[in-house]
């Protein structure tokens, strides 16, 4: 099973990169700011997500040391990668960039990590579903397109972990609009309150002046 990518907004996913859905593994990509890193950044963040799904884990610490360990794989300097890209997610979350370093340290020293799961981890089950220098982010950027090989999910689903670690419940709409997007859709079509709110206003100005007009 190939993993699945999704681009969406800063609507959906707010300044976060990108986001998991723990239940199928899909991928969620923030167009609007992901040219922003580089591609080892953006392979750190793929492989965050992965994490939190092969795994399973709902702490980014954790999720952090896998991304870590699979991108040391294919670049020696996959720290300082990792270190920029959790800079510039959340650049206030120190104790994330402490961990890192830390687990960077007990790799160089043990060959293994802190956690259990990911040392027990032989062979990495995502590999079965796409190796990691198939990754679509890498390959892009050779032709300086990072909006280039999407593989579209049939279906939304509605739990999610975000890359920035700023989690929160999602409602589940047509478009998969997150929390913050506050409306409702009827059928294909979403309504945000913004919109109704407008139409209101213009309907009321649209009565006021008629009955002026009388």
């Amino acid at each position: 099973m190939k993993t699945q990518y999704r681009y969406v907004d800063s609507g959906v996913l707010g300044s976060s990169p990108a986001a998991v859905y723990m239940d199928t593994g899909i991928i969620e990509i923030n167009k609007d700011i992901w040219h922003k890193f580089t591609p080892y950044e953006r392979a750190f963040i793929v492989e965050h997500e992965k994490g939190h799904y092969l795994l399973p884990t709902e702490y980014e610490k954790e999720a952090d040391t896998y991304a870590l360990v699979q991108t040391l794989k294919i670049n020696k300097n996959a720290l300082r990668h990792a270190v920029s890209a959790l800079i510039k997610m959340n650049p206030k979350d120190k104790t994330r960039l402490k961990a890192i370093y830390s687990e960077n340290t007990l790799l160089k020293q043990t060959g293994k990590t802190s956690y259990q799961k990911i040392n027990n981890q032989k062979t990495n089950n995502m590999n079965k579903k796409q190796n990691l220098t198939d990754s679509p982010f890498l390959k892009a950027a050779a032709n300086g397109n990072p909006l280039a090989n999407v593989t579209k999910p049939k279906k939304k689903r509605n739990k999610k972990k975000r890359a920035d670690g700023n989690d929160t419940p999602i409602t589940t709409t047509t478009y998969g609009k997150s929390h913050k997007i506050n409306g409702f859709a009827i059928g294909n079509v979403y309504f945000s309150m913004t919109n109704i709110l407008l139409a209101l206003i213009l309907v009321s100005t649209f009565v006021l002046i008629k009955k002026i007009e009388k």
